[in-house]
């Protein structure tokens, strides 16, 4: 771990618990009601996918040892990030199918269903 590394870990654990939650309560919410509004989910994916941009910003800074060691927070489980990053692919999968954005990528993969999401929403593109 390099000297100047504990600022970044630390932003990334907050950064992390936070997307994790967002996740874990929308993947809750999938599961109890499955006719969910995708309004609601296209928000939260783009949240979800803006913040992992940042995160990934913040993890690239790190040296690879520190990026292979460094442990996160989710589902009240200490994770190594890469680990996290994985237990993010099944709920990411559900959420592009019905929404078109995949927010591992930060990025469109349905355009259509997504530019319809962005005008019912009133989301600027």
């Amino acid at each position: 771990m390099g000297l100047f590394d504990f600022g970044d870990r630390a932003a990334i654990r907050l950064l992390a618990y936070r997307i994790g939650c967002t996740v874990e309560d929308m993947e809750n919410e999938i599961k109890k009601s499955p006719n969910l509004s995708t309004s609601e989910l296209h928000k939260l994916s783009y949240f979800i996918g803006e913040e992992m941009h940042k995160l990934f910003l913040l993890v690239r800074s790190l040296s690879q040892s520190s990026q292979d060691s460094l442990k996160v927070e989710f589902k009240g489980n200490k994770l190594l990030f890469w680990s996290f990053v994985s237990e993010l692919v099944p709920i990411n999968n559900k959420v592009r199918d019905l929404t078109g954005y995949d927010f591992l990528e930060n990025k469109v993969t349905n355009k259509d269903l997504f530019m319809s999401l962005c005008k019912k929403n009133s989301i600027k593109t």
